[in-house]
């Protein structure tokens, strides 16, 4: 490098600002590196870069760590829908009988304190619909699945209750065909409870005494061994069918007649 021209000074800039880096002949003619830092306590960006990248990584323990904790609590969802389920089913078919209740008592109000009638020739839920009760969908329990055989019949709207009338067919316990001052204790007398059959309608008039027996309710509930159950005082049970049993031993249902 000619010596009348000045040797060129180094700048280094950095966030704090540019740094000016005087250089010698000496620095040139010797071949030393001469070391231009950024800025102080900073390493150069290249390894700032890799370095964060290497921090934000998943290492295998932890995916695995992830992992196992997703797989627990997919457990425990797949163990408790079924039971969140049957609640919810369960809270609708109370709202349904609970309708069901406030028909039959409107019902019995306009026909002089009288049950509904339900024989061969009527059945208890022509009796109130759609005069007392208009909507089809509270006849249904959503337990219900067991169809129709015909698709058109859906319209009809799917019938899931029915009297409780006998204990082994002896003894007559159904609330229907009465007047309402002949139960000495409402609360204990059963109106209706669940029984599910192919193409039972509200439209049509399949098995108005069912299920008659305590061996033909349904019992969907608490994993298929409880039924919802209305009583004449308008509350509702959901009951066993040990527990009905026991209920008709002890004449807490059959108390009227």
């Amino acid at each position: 490098m000619p010596a009348s021209q000045p040797l060129p000074n180094l700048v280094a800039h950095s966030r704090r600002g540019s740094i000016v880096i005087k250089t010698s002949k000496m620095d040139i003619y010797r071949h030393q590196p001469v070391h231009y830092p950024c800025s102080r306590g900073r390493m150069p960006f290249e390894q700032a870069s890799s370095r964060r990248s290497r921090e934000s990584a998943f290492t295998i323990v932890e995916l695995l760590v992830v992992t196992v904790i997703i797989m627990i609590l997919m457990t425990l969802v797949l163990r408790f829908l079924p039971v969140l389920r049957d609640q919810s089913n369960r809270a609708v078919c109370t709202a349904n009988l609970r309708s069901l209740s406030v028909a039959i008592s409107a019902y019995s109000s306009g026909n002089s304190g009288a049950m509904p009638s339900n024989n061969s020739k009527t059945s208890w839920w022509k009796e109130i619909y759609p005069d007392y009760c208009s909507t089809k969908s509270v006849f249904a329990c959503p337990e219900d699945r067991t169809g129709f055989t015909d698709p058109e019949d859906i319209e009809k709207g799917k019938l899931s209750y029915g009297p409780l009338g006998w204990d082994g067919g002896t003894k007559s316990a159904s609330a229907f065909n009465k007047q309402i001052s002949t139960f000495t204790s409402p609360e204990r007398s059963i109106v209706l409870s669940e029984y599910f059959s192919t193409n039972r309608s509200v439209d049509a008039m399949r098995a108005w005494n069912y299920p008659g027996t305590v061996g033909n309710a349904a019992y969907p509930h608490h994993m298929k061994t409880k039924a919802s159950i209305l009583f004449l005082d308008g509350h509702i049970e959901c009951v066993s069918e040990a527990d009905i049993r026991e209920r008709i031993k002890d004449k807490e249902i059959i108390n009227s007649f």
